[in-house]
């Protein structure tokens, strides 16, 4: 994944959050419209995304699709996110666009 420069705008407060993510195979998360995603990652048994978030943004939904190893990828545009292992089990993140 490339590197994104995180530069908030003038006197713009920016926070890091985290967003939990179920285990199936879309999310719709609501977050701030300028969040800049950071990482993907587990924490105790949950799949979290951190990212970047202008406090004052206004927040609109986005959409995650996890992909397991060996399951079908179907035509969509996504943006990958990131690989976690929960037990047994291997999820590739996406964002849909």
């Amino acid at each position: 994944m490339p590197l994104v420069p995180v530069v908030p705008e003038e006197s713009e407060e920016v926070r890091i959050w985290k967003f939990q993510l179920e285990v199936k195979d879309f999310n719709r998360v609501k977050m701030p419209e300028k969040a800049q995603i950071l990482s993907v990652a587990i924490q105790y048994d949950t799949i979290c995304i951190w990212a970047v978030c202008p406090v004052a943004s206004e927040t609109f939904t986005r959409t995650f699709q996890l992909i397991g190893t060996g399951h079908p990828i179907h035509k969509a545009e996504r943006r990958y996110i990131g690989t976690v292992v929960v037990g047994a089990f291997v999820w590739h993140v996406f964002e849909v666009l």
